[in-house]
């Protein structure tokens, strides 16, 4: 952004804005005000633009998502008429992190796409970068380390493009340890390597607190994969003094609770309480509901290993307290946004903001609660009109249902929790199919429900043994289970085109009698019924 065009005293508010709008929010506001002073006096789309996003910015900071909101929506109409496309993809990728941090995944999926669509269209590789990084780090946390990876290093070509940005050395750390876990996970040390010795033999003075902590986790990890025990304890001791001295932990969550649960896996109790008390401070005092709630996750696990049942029940009580907590508050961010958004001036930019929030608002009641997937409600629409589509194309329509095998059991050797636990596990895996374009809803219970549209026999069978072979993977112990030791699934999928007097039940009848087919000979498998599918009897 260039502002040559304005006298000295308006240069320096911008310049103290993009100085301070990550370390200093109360000289960020008080510049920002001037700044939106003079853009309201003159008309100036620039200006505005420029005042709205980084006030946004310090509301990100602040976790005031109502105002974030309110900002970012008076900002990109500006963004639009002084073409400050720069801007205007930052500004759909904020949203999606505000969105992710109330724990709305698909909607932040969606915005940042929006992000990525912007960029390719006005040639904003760096702040691609931005956006393909945060869907990476999605994609991390829902264990696809294959297409977090994909992201990530999309992520990497497009930030390094830019080398003088001023945001460069942060966020290229960042997407460095994220490209280090990944692989770590994957077990590839060879690959996972160099990310840590760089991260580990940079200069990271200039990063700032935050910044420090994600890359104290970093080591925290490595040196103990590498067996480097001494110094592992040292970093941890490192980290807790880093989480005291910290003010937030905005951005870096995600490190935090990586730390936390390598603490938990490590049995080191003592640490780990220490930290969850300070995370559960700092995330109170910044109002993170969804945050708040994946502390009280960790202290549950934490009480239920030290047989501690007064506070495992308390613990249990206070996470269902917040879960609905979370989601009243996203209806009333959502709602809120909706309704200043109708005040706008009615250009197409405003429309498609106007509808996107719509379609938000809908979603929570067409969405089951505990996975984030829609629910019975939107499979009945949905399946009509795909269909109809099928049948109108000629082309193939396909439903796949299933099931978690021997759920019963494991619901009753393990607790509801687990059991709650384990459905939104398989969820994630399914909203890895959702982002490709494949629809997938929980049908109730332990089944679920997944449409693919104009496939063949051998493109469904190769996602949907995908998706069985990472159901294993999760490696979630089923000691009751007939077919393994971990939790499977079992499938049965229908697969054809649509004839004239086939209906949308023909296909869930004939899925349902290939589930139970699969059910009764060997469970962990896939039941696959091509061709005309069985009336319903």
């Amino acid at each position: 952004m260039n502002f040559d065009e304005y006298d000295d005293d308006i240069r320096e508010w911008i310049g103290l804005v993009l100085a301070n709008h990550s370390v200093n929010q109360v000289i960020t506001n008080l510049n920002c005000k001037k700044i939106l002073r003079i853009g309201v006096k003159n008309g100036d789309s620039k200006l505005l633009g420029f005042a709205y996003f980084y006030m946004a910015y310090t509301n990100h900071l602040e976790n005031d998502s109502r105002k974030l909101i309110r900002n970012l929506t008076l900002g990109m109409e500006h963004h639009n008429k002084a073409q400050m496309w720069d801007l205007l993809v930052r500004s759909y990728n904020l949203l999606g992190i505000n969105f992710d941090n109330h724990g709305n995944i698909p909607a932040a999926i969606d915005y940042y796409l929006s992000a990525i669509k912007y960029s390719h269209e006005y040639g904003r590789k760096y702040e691609e970068g931005y956006a393909n990084a945060n869907i990476g780090q999605l994609y991390f946390l829902l264990h696809d380390y294959e297409t977090a990876i994909s992201y990530l290093k999309e992520a990497h070509k497009c930030i390094n493009s830019n080398k003088k940005e001023k945001s460069y050395a942060r966020i290229i750390v960042v997407i460095e340890i994220s490209l280090g876990y990944c692989y770590l996970r994957k077990g590839n040390m060879k690959s996972a390597l160099p990310y840590f010795y760089r991260i580990e033999k940079a200069d990271h003075t200039n990063l700032g607190d935050v910044y420090n902590i994600s890359i104290c986790c970093f080591e925290v990890i490595f040196s103990n994969a590498l067996a480097e025990f001494s110094k592992r304890d040292k970093l941890i001791g490192r980290m807790i003094e880093l989480l005291d001295e910290a003010g937030s932990l905005m951005d870096v969550y995600d490190d935090v609770f990586i730390f936390c649960d390598f603490l938990f896996d490590a049995g080191r109790y003592e640490e780990l309480m220490r930290v969850l008390e300070r995370i559960e401070e700092l995330t109170k005092s910044a109002g993170l509901t969804n945050m708040l709630l994946r502390v009280t996750r960790q202290k549950i696990k934490y009480y239920r290993t030290l047989h501690n049942e007064a506070a495992y029940l308390q613990a249990y009580t206070d996470y269902f307290l917040l879960f609905e907590q979370v989601a009243d508050e996203n209806i009333a961010i959502t709602k809120e946004s909706i309704d200043l958004r109708m005040d706008m001036e009615r250009v197409k930019e405003k429309q498609i903001l106007i509808q996107r929030e719509n379609e938000i608002l809908q979603d929570k009641s067409e969405r089951d609660p505990l996975t984030g997937l829609p629910n019975r409600n939107k499979i009945n629409d949905y399946s009509e009109i795909a269909f109809e589509n099928a049948y109108k194309k000629g082309a193939k329509f396909a439903i796949e249902i299933l099931d978690i095998d021997c759920f019963k059991q494991y619901n009753d050797t393990n607790g509801h929790l687990s059991g709650d636990e384990c459905l939104i596990k398989i969820a994630h895996l399914l909203h890895s199919l959702i982002a490709r374009g494949i629809f997938c809803a929980r049908y109730g219970g332990d089944e679920f429900i997944i449409i693919y549209e104009n496939k063949t026999d051998e493109e469904i069978l190769e996602i949907a043994g995908k998706l069985q072979e990472d159901v294993v993977a999760l490696n979630l112990e089923n000691k009751s289970s007939t077919a393994l030791s971990v939790v499977t699934i079992s499938q049965g999928i229908c697969n054809s085109v649509p004839q004239k007097n086939n209906r949308i039940w023909d296909y869930l009848y004939s899925a349902d009698m290939a589930l139970y087919h699969v059910k009764r000979m060997e469970k962990n498998n896939i039941s696959f019924i091509t061709g005309k599918p069985a009336p319903e009897e």
